[in-house]
């Protein structure tokens, strides 16, 4: 009789108690996983979970009554080894608490030294797989290893790591990795693979530790790096004040409250100290860019604030070969029949990138654009929001009627609308309510999310396109928390009026860099999209657009034409 080989063992600690177990595998799959499980337990005196802590890798098992199912480590909040789950958005928070990750950074000390924060020359990629060559369908897990200047072992977690593989022939076929903090230093990414073909492993520190304390304290303590100046008038007499969507940031200094004029979303300014002037009297605000003298920051959390983020990639030179698999992946349903509330409970990685074209791994599309364009005919298309839906709006335009919209700076503005007759499209944009950066003073064109909505008729087959985070990025999160539990509202009140209207919630992307405005908290904005919105209708579709900025390696907040044009494909292969 032939020997087996026992190529592995499953680990096992009893939390409460600290009893150890242990049980030779031959192989990872799940079956036999799952059998060793199950006697590891018949012969011990424990009791079945209710919860059971793994340590990170390929797999996360969860375990309900007596059954067992093997499921993707991005796919449930299940306890690591660490007792750690995804510290930073795994939670739902009621409005106002503050998240883990803001309540552990407190406790740091103010940061001294560049050299105590990560530099990721000094850090370093290992992969835990013992082959480099692999099938489709397969995982790979790395281990990041983070030093700082010193070349130290860092002991804390909170850095960003961003980890992807990348074709050797084209930038433009690449697979995202998912990364779990282990809240010591290390990091450990899994890859999911899709694709075939030779790919270099890639990985970056995005943010610091210290960087995203300081941008917690920054937030917490005023308005970053722009201020408002509203505007009052009354006949020939005039004057400006600070305007702010916190009352708090107006030093305490008697505030007149713009939320009802400002489609009640939070907005207050400075009380006017001439006579004749009151609250009444306030006709607009613009915006201004600033460096805030007053903050208590210390020199080097300055630095950081003040320096354009820069993505830091760590040194590796792994490479690996993903092979078709000899079994054929399941047929994956077309992306328009999708179940949208998926769409909500998806989590990196959310697609990929093959020949420079993006794909959903829930579901499969054929970006067809004579299809699309029928789809689209006689409906109109709404974008409301910030500069990313308008840059949504002309791309769409570009793709569907071969249109080049062009403005004169100070229209951009401005709403814009466009009728292709040859294809019986329309399509619009319009600005979002205060807080909306800009030179000059936009209110007369600007408009809230509820007014917006009631303009479009109770049996419009319309098609809305919302992007409201890039403004509000210099704030405190609360402030986009409170936003968005008033967009919950009226997004239900308008369904309830209007059975045919679709709206697309665009989710935040990444950017490498911008001074005022960075994506350091996209995981967190788009976990309070989720938290908010979530559950509403099936009409209600969101659009995660993060592993698009990473792969692509988007380079600013408004991305080039190549970016935007999957956005607009993406969202079109939902509806079409």
């Amino acid at each position: 009789m032939a020997c087996k080989t026992f190529k592995y063992a499953l680990t096992f600690v009893d939390v409460t108690s600290r009893y150890e177990e242990a049980d030779p595998l031959a192989t990872q799959e799940a079956k036999e996983v799952a059998s060793a499980l199950e006697k590891i337990y018949k012969r011990s005196l424990l009791e079945w979970p209710n919860q059971l802590q793994v340590d990170p890798g390929l797999e996360v098992m969860v375990v309900t009554g007596l059954e067992l199912w093997i499921v993707c480590l991005n796919r449930v909040n299940v306890g690591q080894s660490t007792g750690i789950v995804d510290y930073t958005t795994s939670v739902c928070r009621r409005l106002g608490e503050t998240y883990p990750q803001e309540d552990d950074l407190k406790n740091d000390y103010p940061l001294l030294d560049i050299n105590d924060t990560v530099h990721a020359a000094n850090s370093k990629v290992v992969m835990l797989n013992s082959t480099q060559v692999f099938e489709v369908g397969d995982s790979i897990v790395f281990n990041v290893i983070v030093r700082d200047g010193n070349r130290n072992r860092r002991k804390k977690g909170g850095d960003i790591i961003r980890l992807w593989l990348e074709s050797e022939h084209t930038e433009l076929t690449s697979m995202i990795g998912t990364v779990v903090d282990n809240r010591n230093g290390t990091y450990t990414a899994a890859v999911k693979l899709f694709i075939p073909g030779v790919f270099h492993v890639k990985a970056m520190v995005t943010y610091s530790r210290e960087s995203v304390r300081a941008r917690y304290r920054s937030h917490r303590l005023g308005s970053g790096p722009y201020y408002f100046r509203g505007t009052f008038k009354h006949g020939s007499v005039s004057t400006t004040t600070y305007c702010d969507p916190l009352s708090s940031a107006l030093s305490g200094n008697p505030v007149c409250n713009i939320t009802s004029r400002n489609y009640g979303m939070p907005f207050f300014c400075g009380r006017p100290t001439e006579s004749n002037l009151s609250c009444e009297h306030w006709s607009g605000s613009k915006t201004l860019v600033y460096t805030n003298p007053t903050l208590p920051l210390t020199e080097m959390e300055r630095t950081l604030l003040d320096r354009a983020h820069t993505w830091q990639y760590i040194p590796t030179a792994i490479v690996v070969v993903v092979k078709e698999g000899e079994s054929r992946p399941d047929e994956l349903p077309d992306c328009q029949s999708l179940d949208k509330q998926r769409l909500w409970e998806q989590r990196s990685p959310v697609g990929f990138f093959k020949n420079g074209s993006y794909f959903n791994v829930m579901c499969g599309v054929d970006h067809d654009i004579n299809r699309y364009r029928q789809c689209m005919k006689g409906r109109r298309l709404y974008f409301f929001g910030d500069s990313l839906s308008r840059q949504m709006y002309v791309t769409y335009n570009r793709i569907m009627c071969g249109a080049n919209l062009h403005w004169p700076p100070q229209d951009l503005h401005k709403p814009k609308k466009y009728i292709n007759s040859a294809h019986n499209l329309t399509s619009s944009w319009v600005v979002h309510s205060m807080p909306f950066h800009s030179a000059i003073e936009i209110t007369k064109f600007n408009k809230g999310i509820s007014e917006l909505l009631e303009d479009i008729g109770p049996h419009e087959d319309a098609v809305v396109v919302i992007s409201h985070h890039t403004h509000l990025l210099v704030y405190h999160h609360s402030v986009f928390e409170e936003r968005m539990e008033i967009y919950r509202r009226v997004i239900k009140a308008f369904f309830s009026r209007n059975s045919r209207a679709v709206i697309f919630i665009k989710g935040m992307g990444t950017w490498e860099g911008n001074m005022q405005r960075d994506s350091c908290f996209v995981e967190l904005y788009n976990n309070i999209m989720r938290c908010a919105l979530s559950g509403i209708s099936q009409r209600l579709i969101f659009l995660d657009h993060n592993d698009i900025g990473v792969l692509s390696k988007n380079r600013d907040l408004h991305p080039g034409e190549f970016v935007v044009r999957e956005y607009v494909l993406n969202m079109l292969g939902f509806i079409c």
